[in-house]
């Protein structure tokens, strides 16, 4: 919420200076609605005393960051809900970056894991109540069995019969702590096995006695005996019996559950180890089935990373990527929109080259027109004028050359003829073609050609005058971003796709069985601002804030990668780690199959 301006602070009778009176909103807060308390100003927020350790002049910054929340702006609202908003897309991004088969397996191991635990649950409240069910119906058993041999020892002989039968219950509850107690109608104890005496309304005496019908209470820990004694707790059956007399007695037998607690432990044991191999087996099959599931997807990935749009290249092989219908529909549909962006890129071609071819005859004639006019007796402005136009006309040109060989690259009609070219040769011809523009713009070209016996003939295969306006493009783009004086490296390096490290001057002299090419451009300009370094090849891509001599078209760099590409090779640009960049054109030697060609690691 903003803060009070000084023209605004509010004064000792609670207005501000331009006479306006604070939001009731905030005198409901201090008091009555509209009301001016005591020791308050009527905005209703009070005021400081001289002992506040709140300043006289922050007041203001002290009332109005105490605000109620429901006195929220705006803008203070929209900012929580942006806020929450990239909470979600953050929490969405993260789940969505995980691979599919990851996805997949996850799911497995969660729906298995739900059955699993479902399935553990009922059959654990199962077992739990058939094993209480059944200790009740033997603990009935056995007092009943009891009642039946103290009998005709009630009421007379009780103690003395009382103590042979818990001798004999010793044996049969082992590990058990258990005594019995014997209550006449009235709910009086008449014997029991031990000083331990049990709570008539606890095992609900007179209930049993009314009904004749046994009844179990369980009792927690330390109901009987002391915790240090037994941990597990007391199950206490009391049934009724007749006496010797006829009259009605009840007989409470008390045992302790460490055997029913054993069982409930080991049961849990159990279910927990079962549930821990239920999730990693179902995490070890739910990974294979989602391999199972996304192989058809990674056949079609690779499949489609090497489609192009020209109508030369193989269509997806339905075949070929396997798996179920949805997988086979899923690539007919990628075929229909490669076939639909093809086409859309051959229109496009079409109408660049038809433009083009159009463009040129008039581009032609004004150019010769500008050439051949007569100067003699023109004033200056005018010859200026006519350079300008000579040399715009002469861009325009260069740039409709450059549509119409992008065109015809794209079109996959530049091989028109493969012949071998030396890789010395192609350097020492770019270097001939572009050492005039060096000149003019004061820079050195320095070429290191292959110089080695084992690399001196070296050659790659395909048509020379791409190759060489490949290499051009490259050198002339160096040129323009070097400064005064600068030198523009060329250098040969034979290498063997095999490895992945640059082989020195030395490593090549011992190797004679290379299969590739690498050409490095350096030069000492400025070097390629980081967020356009992945964006030079592309049309019409230039850096604005970047120095050069004289501006091209943008198209150089996207001739020449095209070009590399026609040849099964790459362009990859780095900048250099003191200043400048360079361009690494990798190309296969003659006689190897361009479509095995790879990228070959060389530094220098």
């Amino acid at each position: 919420m903003p803060k009070a301006q000084p023209d605004e602070r509010p004064t000792e009778d609670g207005r501000a200076k331009n006479g306006r009176v604070n939001d009731a909103r905030i005198n409901t807060a201090a008091g009555q609605p509209g009301t001016h308390q005591p020791g308050t100003a009527k905005s209703g927020v009070s005021r400081p005393s001289a002992a506040n350790d709140v300043p006289h002049e922050r007041w203001e910054d002290h009332a109005l960051h105490r605000r109620p929340a429901l006195l929220a702006t705006p803008e203070e609202i929209a900012i929580d809900r942006a806020a929450a908003t990239a909470k979600r897309r953050a929490f969405t991004l993260s789940t969505s970056r995980l691979s599919m088969r990851l996805r997949l397996t996850l799911w497995v191991v969660l729906i298995n894991t739900l059955v699993i635990f479902s399935t553990e649950l009922v059959f654990w409240l199962y077992q739990t109540s058939a094993i209480e069910q059944a200790t009740n119906e033997r603990r009935i058993r056995r007092s009943r069995m009891i009642a039946a041999e103290l009998r005709p020892y009630v009421p007379d002989n009780i103690a003395q019969r009382l103590a042979g039968v818990s001798s004999e219950l010793t044996r049969q509850f082992i590990g058990e702590r258990f005594m019995i107690e014997v209550f006449d109608s009235s709910g009086q104890s008449l014997a029991s096995t031990g000083p331990e005496r049990l709570d008539a309304a606890t095992i609900n005496l007179h209930r049993v006695l009314a009904s004749d019908s046994p009844f179990v209470v369980k009792l927690e820990p330390g109901a009987i005996w002391p915790r240090s004694e037994s941990e597990t707790p007391t199950r206490i059956v009391t049934t009724t019996m007749r006496g010797s007399d006829g009259n009605t007695y009840a007989i409470a037998l008390a045992v302790t559950d460490s055997f029913v607690d054993d069982q409930v432990r080991y049961l849990r044991s159990v279910f927990i180890v079962l549930l821990l191999v239920g999730v990693i087996a179902a995490g070890i099959s739910g990974w294979f089935i989602a391999s199972i599931a996304v192989a058809p997807f990674e056949r079609l990935r690779r499949l489609a990373s090497n489609l192009m749009p020209d109508a030369s290249t193989t269509s997806l092989a339905v075949d070929s990527v396997g798996g179920s219908s949805e997988v086979m529909r899923l690539a007919e549909e990628l075929d229909l929109a490669r076939a639909r962006v093809r086409d859309r890129f051959a229109a496009q071609d079409r109408f660049i080259s038809n433009v083009s071819h159009e463009i040129k005859t008039p581009i032609a004639v004004m150019l010769t027109e500008a050439q051949v006019l007569d100067r003699r007796g023109l004033p200056q402005p005018v010859e200026r004028f006519i350079d300008s136009v000579e040399e715009e006309m002469s861009k325009l040109g260069r740039l409709v050359e450059s549509f119409l060989t992008l065109t015809r690259i794209q079109d996959g009609k530049g091989l028109v003829r493969f012949s071998a070219y030396g890789v010395n040769d192609l350097i020492m011809d770019s270097l001939d073609d572009c050492v005039r523009m060096a000149e003019q713009h004061h820079v050195t070209i320095q070429p290191e050609l292959l110089a080695d016996d084992s690399t001196l003939d070296l050659a790659v295969s395909g048509e020379p005058e791409l190759l060489r306006t490949m290499l051009n493009n490259l050198v002339r783009n160096a040129i323009r971003f070097s400064p005064n004086g600068g030198t523009v490296r060329i250098r040969a390096i034979a290498g063997t796709r095999s490895r992945n490290e640059e082989q020195s001057e030395t490593d090549q002299s011992r190797s004679e069985h290379f299969d590739t090419v690498k050409l490095v451009i350096a030069d000492e300009g400025p070097g390629i601002p980081p967020d356009r370094i992945n964006l030079i090849f592309d049309r019409f891509s230039q850096a604005s804030n970047q120095p050069m001599k004289g501006r091209g078209h943008g198209l150089g760099l996207t001739i020449a990668l095209g070009i590399a590409e026609m040849h099964a090779g790459s362009i990859v640009a780095e900048n250099l780690p003191k200043a400048g960049c360079r361009f690494i054109v990798s190309l296969p030697l003659r006689g190897i199959d361009p479509t095995e060609s790879s990228d070959v690691a060389m530094t220098d």
